[in-house]
Formats: C-alpha cells, structure tokens, sequence
C-alpha cells in the first residue's frame, strides 16, 4: 500500500501493518513536537469533547479493576503515556482520585498538561526520570501504533510498573472493517481519494496491531496478557468530517457481524515475580 514517500507492508505472519522506510526517532519527536500537530483540528474536536473523554476514562479504569481494586487507586500515581494537554488525567483524578502523571514528547502540550496540576515531563517511557517508577497503573491510549519498537516500549512499561500493576492500552485495529476497506481502496487507487487514506494511516503511525500481535508484544516483554478485546469508537470520538463519520458508522455496523472493532484493546498485569 502505498502512503506519501512510504509503503504500508503487512506481515505474513501476524498481520501487523507496518510502514517502510520507518520513521527514526529524531523524525518522530519532531513531527509530534512541532506546533500545527497540537493544533490540528481533529486533536482540537477530540480535546474539546469532555464527556467522551471522561467515558474513555470510565472505560479505561473499568478495565484496570480487572486487575486492581480501583478504589485502591485514590491518591496514587497513575502514568499515561502520550498525555497531550492532559484531558484524560484530569478526568481520572475527578473519577477516581488518581495522582495524576503524563509524558509526551510536545513541549506545547506538556506545558499545558502542567497548567492543569499534572505532573508532566517531556519524555518517552525510556527517557522519563527515574521518578516516574513503582507505578500501581499505566494507561497509553492511541499511542502504540506511534513507537517504533513495540516491545521495548512494553518493555519500558514493564520497568516502570509495580509488581501486580496494571496498564491499559488502546490502538487502531487493522482487522476492523474500516481498516481493512481503507487498505483495499489505497491498493486500488495508489493511495486515493488521499484525505480519507491518509486520516486512516496518517505517517505518524507506524505499526497497525492486530489484538493477538499487540498482546505478543506484550508478553514478549515479560508482562501476563490479562485480556484482548477490540472495541468500537462511539462517533463522537472520532472528530472527522460528516462523510468520514457516515463511513465509520456503516464499516462499524459491518464490525458487529465479525466481531473485529475498530480499537484494539489490550489489559496487561506485570507479574509478582520481577521482569528480566
């Protein structure tokens, strides 16, 4: 498939969608660092919608009571990686009392998160402070599909986590129909029409997981895979034009004959026994 200056490749094997040439580090921290990606408006929409964001925060933390006494969490740290300005930590400290913990690679949006009382740093999972460490619950919610080494990302989490933590982590799921039509009609026009291809897989992403690939990620990187789901994403979150949300509303109509949704979710727990 191809996408700008790259190709979308998919594995035989596990069916992860991956771009190539992928992106280096320095590209990636530029790109997501520079201020039209804060101010786009599709980040602008989803920022704006506080009662989808504190549902995404409600469905978030009723994963993690998989693992944890939610309750427990009162006046506790609680990392999420990719935080932006902040919006999902101030609803789980509104919901659930959480301290509240974020890192982003913007400056821009690491300053604001900061306005709000969050403790930010501008950091990745492997640069953040040592401080950031004996975590009871990390969330990363659209961020996966940004790293360009999954595994140690997970690894990154593993090593910030307390032993029975629990982290929490959302993703496009290439598997889902509006994913899988999006990927035909680019083979099939070269890349066209290039504004609904390229919201699809915009450049910065560079990894599509199925769920059984994200959860092999994850327990490669010593962590216990505790669930896999896909879920669908209600249209409000989706923040894109009326055409684009009409087609998202049918392909997810189409999601519930297969059972493959739009999010690919994943619930880990970090063993008691320590991560090698």
């Amino acid at each position: 498939m191809v996408l700008r200056e790259a190709r979308l490749y998919a594995c035989d094997r596990c069916r992860t969608l991956h771009y190539s040439p992928r992106a280096t580090v320095d590209e990636q921290i530029a790109h997501h660092d520079a201020p039209e990606y804060l101010e786009h408006p599709y980040f602008q929409n989803r920022r704006a919608q506080q009662q989808r964001i504190r549902a995404r925060c409600a469905t978030a933390f009723d994963q993690i009571g998989h693992v944890l006494d939610v309750a427990s969490l009162r006046g506790r740290p609680v990392l999420d990686i990719g935080c932006s300005t902040g919006e999902f930590l101030e609803a789980a400290r509104d919901l659930f009392g959480i301290r509240p913990i974020g890192i982003d690679v913007s400056r821009s949006a690491i300053a604001i998160a900061c306005e709000k009382q969050i403790a930010g740093e501008v950091a990745t999972i492997d640069t953040a402070s040592a401080a950031i460490s004996d975590l009871p619950a990390i969330v990363a919610i659209d961020v996966v599909e940004h790293v360009l080494d999954p595994v140690g990302f997970f690894r990154g989490v593993a090593a910030r986590l307390q032993q029975g933590g629990a982290g929490y982590f959302e993703t496009p799921n290439p598997d889902s129909t509006v994913y899988r039509v999006g990927a035909a009609l680019s083979r099939a026009t070269g890349g066209r029409p290039r504004a609904i291809v390229e919201r699809l897989f915009p450049s910065e992403h560079q990894f599509y997981f199925p769920g059984a690939a994200l959860a092999q990620a994850a327990s490669g990187a010593g962590l216990e895979v505790v669930r896999v789901f896909t879920r669908r994403i209600p249209w409000s979150d989706a923040a894109v034009s009326l055409p684009l949300n009409v087609v998202l509303g049918l392909s997810q109509t189409a999601d519930m004959l297969t059972g493959e949704r739009t999010l690919a979710c994943l619930l880990v727990r970090k063993p008691d026994r320590a991560v090698a």
